[in-house]
């Protein structure tokens, strides 16, 4: 039985940083002109006016792959079911504008391999069908300028630039993007982030300061810990060496 202390968001942090060193000299080379012509981005063919009998889906890290896509009148009939009922409030219409991503998600998954697309850059890097931050704000943004067109929100509109982060911005990190939206009574933005998370789990929906700062989930534990159940001692300790991701603590 293990009794070492449960990781720190520091050290979940530090371990991060390593994979990023580790990977992004690869990412930089790969990135570079002359490297392979069947990598180079097709974000310029995304179709700008989407509806759901015809839309475009990215993948393949920085829309280096694009699919077409429609939704069947059931499949789009299930999205639209989360605003069967007008939101009563701006609070409310984020919810399910959170939920109607993963949805989506959902349903284009078997249609594009993306499926088993797993949350963040590095969990699932080089897996077939594996999204990074660009393809999920293009695909994001798709999804709600749908959402939008079908006249569902009520509360909130489209931004016509998305919202991004990194070593230019107050936030000093790993350079990142998301689709944005506006309230429009209070004008307040929030960032609308389905990178976070694996396909298909509700996107996360944060005011544009506070993601800017750097925001992210909360780092999940390695291990799961549980009570001991020794009455003695009243202490907490390692039952399982079972390892636990982020993909696991979205299910």
């Amino acid at each position: 039985m293990k009794t070492d202390s449960p990781p720190t968001p520091a050290t979940w942090l530090l371990s991060q940083l390593v994979i990023a060193l580790l990977v992004l000299p690869l990412l930089l080379f790969s990135s570079q002109p002359g490297f392979s012509q069947e990598r180079e981005s097709r974000r310029d063919e995304v179709i700008e006016n989407p509806t759901p009998e015809g839309f475009s889906v990215c993948w393949r890290h920085g829309c280096k792959e694009l699919a077409p896509v429609a939704l069947t009148l059931n499949e789009w009939h299930q999205v639209g079911q989360i605003f069967s009922a007008q939101a009563n409030s701006p609070t409310q219409e984020r919810e399910r504008m959170a939920r109607a991503i993963g949805q989506l998600e959902k349903l284009v998954g078997p249609k594009t391999g993306t499926d088993k697309d797993k949350g963040g850059n590095f969990s699932g890097l080089f897996s077939q069908g594996q999204m990074d931050c660009v393809d999920e704000s293009i695909n994001t943004r798709t999804y709600l300028k749908m959402i939008q067109a079908a006249g569902w929100l009520h509360f909130h509109k489209l931004t016509e630039k998305g919202a991004k982060r990194g070593v230019s911005q107050v936030y000093f990190g790993w350079p990142h993007q998301a689709a944005l939206v506006e309230e429009m009574e209070s004008g307040e933005r929030f960032v609308v982030d389905s990178w976070f998370h694996k396909n298909g789990q509700p996107a996360e929906i944060i005011p544009l300061k506070t993601w800017e700062a750097g925001w992210s989930p909360q780092p999940p534990p390695k291990h799961l810990w549980l009570y001991s159940g020794d009455h003695e001692t009243d202490s907490w300790k390692e039952e399982t060496s079972l390892e636990v991701g982020p993909e696991d603590l979205d299910a």
